[in-house]
């Protein structure tokens, strides 16, 4: 289950909310007090979870869970009975990003070693001074608009490609494609081809059902996923923003 589907509530929610009357006057060190799991539990049904972080955010709890992997941003207001599931917007500043950026920096960090174990081929320019890891479906098509201008924008950058190849449920025929490229040793010419062999092994097997683990354990949902050195991520190609994650 990927909770992002679930929520109901978006950025909108949280801008009409924020702006009640009567919501802004409770003490920031106390409005997390009796925020817990139970009090989750009661208003939104979601299958087990942990909290991460909580703190007090303009008269809100701003509450960070774990939800089978992925982190899910939550306010809450104790004396008026109200949760809300959704990022918080404050003059065009993204108020959330700041806790979760942190959070996913930790999981990053302790999964590093376990990430360069599933890299399945490189993009090397001739330059390297960073890098980023491409999530990335073997029959994703907003994967495929991306090869090229991806590795222009890497040349460009001085920026190594680490490539995961993630395939998707959504794409039945994804995961025999990614076995056979990790078999047979895919280079990154050969991806920008779509050159992918047909026969799969059981070193091939193993490593992408270690990528699949890991990048739901890292929050990924989607391709193409980009995750920086330090553990930021950008969802979809953008120039700008991957710069952002380096």
């Amino acid at each position: 289950m990927k909770i992002s589907g679930f929520i109901a509530c978006t950025a909108i929610c949280l801008s009409l909310f924020i702006g009640v009357p009567g919501l802004m006057a409770a003490d920031e060190k106390d409005v997390c007090k009796g925020i817990d799991v139970g009090y989750i539990a009661k208003h939104m049904p979601l299958p087990q979870f942990n909290i991460e972080a909580t703190k007090g955010v303009r008269g809100l709890c701003e509450v960070v869970i774990n939800v089978e992997g992925e982190l899910l941003p939550l306010y809450a207001q104790k004396d008026k009975e109200l949760l809300i599931a959704g990022d918080m917007f404050h003059n065009k500043t993204h108020v959330t990003r700041d806790t979760l950026d942190n959070l996913q920096a930790g999981v990053f960090r302790k999964a590093i070693s376990d990430i360069n174990d599933v890299v399945a081929f490189f993009y090397k320019p001739k330059e390297i001074s960073s890098f980023v890891y491409l999530f990335t479906d073997p029959d994703c098509a907003y994967c495929d608009q991306a090869k090229e201008p991806l590795k222009k924008w890497a040349d460009e950058n001085k920026v190594e490609v680490r490539v995961i190849l993630f395939p998707l449920p959504m794409h039945p025929g994804a995961k025999a494609k990614a076995v056979a490229a990790v078999c047979s040793k895919m280079t990154y010419e050969a991806y920008l081809g779509n050159k992918y062999a047909t026969d799969g092994c059981s070193a091939g097997e193993e490593k992408i059902s270690k990528a699949l683990i890991l990048g739901q354990g890292l929050g990924v949902a989607g391709t193409p996923t980009f995750v920086g050195p330090t553990g930021k991520t950008a969802v979809g190609f953008d120039p700008e923003e991957l710069k952002g994650i380096l």
